[in-house]
């Protein structure tokens, strides 16, 4: 999973989410079929949403209706045939020995076919339910930082970590951080950055240690720094358009 989940990060990194190339279509094949061999159920959702977001940006932004069409098509077909392959792959069980290997294959078989029922009987929505219950014993305070360590499995949610084990206040600093990357994407107009916390927060609710995760804090900071000298670069380059047009009046 954390092999997975490093890979998208620095995918939201990798791609152009500025202009429909065709070198973010092979970029976004080349990753689904390296999502895929990490056996990664949550990893394959991420990678979704980050699919879906491309091409929703494809299509808003101010580019040839044609290019957009050809761009939309393609990563829509290379997601059908990729479908239909890997779960033919998948439902080869001979390919594989372990059980817990048999079972992640699956579920990623039933999440291609469409079924989802598993996930209402997946381990992790049980621990959810038992973590949940451990909350309400100490809501307001907390168990302590590292309390949920104690356990044979941690939490694998980032959000019922915090609650766990700091309270409140420690949900909500968690809370404002999510809050405070986003309204840093948003403020300099840096459509990637916003991406790349969408898929934090996604993450979020997968694991309870992506603050131990050295792709997410390098990436984090990069486009944090990206995305301000970008800015800072766009308006400098306004600057001077703006001073000419106030002189021509």
């Amino acid at each position: 999973n954390r092999m997975a989940v490093s890979f998208l990060f620095v995918l939201v990194g990798a791609i152009d989410w500025y202009r429909s190339r065709w070198g973010n279509v092979l970029v976004l094949t080349l990753s689904g079929f390296s999502i895929y061999i990490t056996l990664s159920v949550g990893g394959l959702a991420m990678y979704a949403f980050i699919l879906g977001a491309y091409l929703v940006v494809v299509i808003m932004k101010n580019q040839p209706m044609a290019k957009k069409l050809m761009v939309l098509i393609s990563v829509v077909l290379i997601m059908v045939l990729s479908s239909l392959v890997m779960k033919k792959v998948i439902r080869s069980y001979d390919l594989f020995s372990t059980y817990s290997v048999n079972k992640r294959v699956g579920d990623i078989a039933d999440l291609l076919s469409g079924d989802f029922s598993f996930l209402l009987e997946h381990s992790r929505t049980q621990l959810m339910e038992d973590f949940y219950d451990k909350v309400m014993e100490a809501p307001l305070l907390g168990h302590g930082t590292g309390y949920s360590e104690n356990f044979p499995t941690g939490t694998h949610n980032m959000f019922l970590r915090y609650w766990l084990e700091n309270g409140l206040l420690g949900l909500l600093f968690y809370f404002l951080f999510i809050v405070g990357g986003i309204i840093h994407f948003y403020r300099l107009k840096d459509t990637r950055g916003l991406i790349f916390m969408m898929v934090t927060i996604i993450e979020s609710f997968h694991t309870q240690n992506l603050l131990e995760y050295k792709s997410f804090i390098v990436m984090l900071g990069f486009l944090c720094a990206l995305g301000y000298l970008e800015r800072s670069e766009q308006l400098r380059r306004v600057g001077p358009m703006t001073s000419q047009n106030k002189s021509w009046v």
